[in-house]
C-alpha cells in the first residue's frame, strides 16, 4: 500500500476521477481502442513512407515514456514494480504483442518496395505485402488492440486502486 492512512479518501476520489474520464465504461473502451486505431494507421502511413522507419520509432516511443516514468517513480523512492503492475501491466500483455506484429508488418510493407522479389514487380510484390498488412492488422492486431482497450478501461483501473491504495 503506498498512499497509507489517506487510502480511502484517495480511492474514493480517484474512482470519481476514473468515471469522469470515461474509465470503467463502454465510452471509455471506444475511445481507448479509436486512439490506438489512429496510431497504428498513423503509424502504417508514415511507415511506408520511410521504409519502415518512422514506424520503428513511433511504436517504441510509449517504452520511452513508460521508462521515464518508472525512472521518476524509483527516483522518489516508490516501488516501480507495484506502479508497473498496477499501470501497465494489464493491457500490456495483448498491446506489446499488437505492436510486435503491427511493427513487423509495416516494416515487410516498407522493405517491399526497396527490394521486390526477383519474380515479381514493384507493384505486384507491394500488393501482396499491403495484402499480408491487412490480414495481420484485421486478423490480430486489431482484436488484441480491442481486447486490450477493454483491459485497459475496465480492468486496469481497478487493479490500480486495489494495489496502490490498499483497497
Amino acid at each position: 500500500m503506498i498512499f497509507g492512512a489517506h487510502a480511502d479518501r484517495l480511492q474514493d476520489g480517484m474512482l470519481e476521477d476514473m468515471l469522469g474520464f470515461g474509465m470503467l465504461s463502454g465510452r471509455g473502451w471506444i475511445w481507448v481502442l479509436g486512439t490506438n486505431l489512429r496510431a497504428l494507421l498513423l503509424t502504417a502511413l508514415l511507415g511506408v513512407f520511410s521504409v519502415g522507419v518512422i514506424a520503428t520509432i513511433l511504436l517504441t516511443v510509449p517504452i520511452g515514456i513508460i521508462g521515464y516514468s518508472a525512472g521518476n517513480i524509483m527516483l522518489a523512492g516508490q516501488n516501480v514494480g507495484l506502479f508497473l503492475t498496477a499501470l501497465v501491466l494489464p493491457h500490456a500483455v495483448l498491446e506489446i504483442p499488437a505492436s510486435l506484429l503491427a511493427g513487423g508488418s509495416i516494416l515487410h510493407l516498407g522493405a517491399t518496395l526497396i527490394s521486390p522479389p526477383k519474380n515479381k514487380s514493384l507493384g505486384e510484390s507491394w500488393l501482396q505485402a499491403l495484402a499480408e498488412w491487412a490480414r495481420i492488422n484485421f486478423g490480430l492486431v486489431v482484436p488484441l488492440l480491442a481486447a486490450a482497450a477493454a483491459l485497459e478501461v475496465f480492468l486496469t483501473p481497478v487493479i490500480a486502486l486495489r494495489l496502490l491504495t490498499g483497497g
